[in-house]
């Protein structure tokens, strides 16, 4: 996977530093020398969409979501958790 994450990076960094048919210009160089000054810098602190709900953790350590169960540590076991659906698939607990 490593490789091919690498393969990967060099192919967009190739591509990018081509002229640009429609545009007439070279994305890579466009971006390092206009782009990137008008980005704003994210925020310290991540924004979360997601509801938090509660649930109640089964005995053998699995929570029930969305007609799915999802094993979760078991020092959380019989205990009520809030959790939240982070970016439509990403599961985060709070205890």
């Amino acid at each position: 996977m490593e490789e091919l994450n690498a393969r990967g990076k060099d192919f967009i960094s190739q591509w990018n530093g081509k002229l640009h048919s429609t545009t007439r210009r070279v994305p890579n160089y466009f971006f390092e020398n206009e782009e990137i000054n008008c980005l704003l810098p994210l925020p310290r602190d991540r924004f979360r969409l997601g509801q938090l709900r509660k649930r109640v953790i089964s005995n053998d350590s699995y929570i029930h979501i969305n007609t799915n169960k999802y094993s979760v540590p078991v020092k959380y076991a019989t205990r009520e958790l809030q959790f939240r659906i982070v970016y439509g698939f990403r599961i985060e607990l709070s205890p």
